[in-house]
């Protein structure tokens, strides 16, 4: 019998291990050991010794399995009014704010308990140079829909040389985060950033300046290199969010069985008479498998 007790002495290892055993012949003793140390005879003669487990088995409820539903489109901004663009530059950037109240195209269901991210697109293309190297950041987003910088999710870059090449129209450039970004709150916002430190601009987005009717998103905008951003409820990048969501199953009943008891025999002598019958309750019930 081996179980584990909380720490009693202040030990820096922690819980205690106690094992008790004996070898099933009579005669040879019950051992002890603690904590993994050498056994010790506690009674030197044993003929005979068994633990018989008293439960009580009861029917509870549990959730149902959690299941993922396919790649979805959340969210989408692909028409609206002042349409224009912008060159990201080491001291401009662009993004945009998204929270999940704001998907348009694939609402959360009601019985959501997760989302995740899969591919994050942008309209984009060269803006001159074609040796700029744009990085996209995922932040959480702050309550007030701008990037959490201490609460970074995934990063990629984005290279100008394979954009298409003004006057070519901008392509709708898709950057993937397969399994990067999973476990968000159904309530959790969030904000993609395009940036660069390179000493020309690195790429060419489009945006609408509005006004737009997309509530719980908006454009953001950088002047000082990220040191702090400007959001626009009113404007946005044209964008496409695509990912999975997370939902329960219907909840389940089981049987689960808790240890109520222990029925002890133990003869330490070799007359039948000398066994001793007792029992022991366990305060705490753990739950236990019933064969």
């Amino acid at each position: 019998m081996e179980f584990t007790v909380p720490d009693r002495g202040h030990d820096p290892a922690g819980d205690e291990l106690i094992r008790y055993a004996w070898s099933g012949t009579p005669g040879d003793p019950l051992t002890y050991e603690y904590n993994g140390g050498a056994a010790v005879d506690l009674i030197p003669e044993v003929f005979e010794f068994n633990l018989a487990y008293g439960a009580t088995t009861v029917m509870e409820e549990v959730p149902g399995e959690p299941t993922e539903s396919g790649q979805v489109l959340f969210a989408i901004l692909t028409t609206g009014t002042g349409l224009t663009s912008g060159s990201v530059t080491s001291s401009r950037w662009y993004g945009e704010y998204i929270h999940p109240a704001g998907f348009n195209s694939t609402p959360l269901p009601g019985d959501v308990v997760s989302w995740s991210i899969d591919v994050i697109g942008f309209r984009a293309r060269q803006s001159g140079y074609a040796v700029g190297h744009t990085l996209l950041r995922v932040y959480a987003a702050t309550p007030d829909g701008k990037p959490d910088t201490t609460a970074l999710l995934a990063e990629a870059t984005v290279n100008e040389s394979d954009l298409p090449v003004p006057p070519a129209y901008f392509t709708l450039w898709s950057v993937p985060f397969h399994g990067s970004i999973i476990g968000l709150s159904p309530d959790q916002g969030i904000c993609f950033t395009l940036t660069t430190e390179d000493a020309y601009p690195s790429l060419e987005t489009q945006y609408y300046t509005g006004p737009l009717a997309m509530p719980d998103c908006g454009m953001l905008v950088s002047t000082d290199a990220g040191a702090s951003w400007a959001v626009s409820a009113t404007a946005g990048l044209r964008f496409s969010l695509y990912g999975k969501y997370v939902t329960l199953g219907e909840p389940q009943e089981v049987s689960s069985s808790y240890s109520t008891n222990i029925h002890i025999s133990l003869r330490a002598g070799d007359r039948p008479g000398s066994r001793v019958d007792t029992s022991v309750t366990i305060p705490n019930g753990p739950k236990v498998t019933v064969p």
